[in-house]
């Protein structure tokens, strides 16, 4: 992953820390939203991160759902992706903001499987 702006290495948040909540089983399109508090005001987030992890055991592609592509689109600079590389021994994290802005390429997905009708009675026979 190169590094522009909003791309680069990142220190990976820490789930239970103040600001981070985890949101992965809410299926939102991300996993972790991340609020950053304003110095003078506590309760007030100067910005706020959607986050979405995806982790790799050593340095391949990366896939999104279709939920989470379609939230990265409709969020824009406030979603952002963390890769994680090569998680099996020393892990990089590389941050992307507004992920979707980059060239993803559909994956065709199997939903279903179909038999014709003779081949269907061939096999009741």
């Amino acid at each position: 992953m190169g590094h522009g702006p909003g791309v680069g290495p990142a220190a990976p948040p820490e789930r239970d820390a103040p600001g981070i909540a985890a949101v992965e089983r809410e299926n939102r399109g991300f996993d972790l939203i991340s609020r950053r508090p304003h110095p003078e005001d506590a309760q007030t987030a100067i910005e706020i991160r959607s986050i979405e992890v995806k982790g790799r055991a050593d340095v391949g592609e990366v896939a999104l759902s279709a939920n989470e592509y379609r939230t990265a689109g409709r969020l824009g600079r406030d979603y952002w992706l963390y890769a994680v590389f090569n998680c099996g021994g020393q892990p990089e994290v590389h941050s992307i903001q507004n992920p979707a802005r980059w060239s993803w390429k559909p994956v065709m997905a199997v939903e279903q499987y179909r038999i014709g009708v003779a081949e269907l009675m061939e096999a009741v026979q």
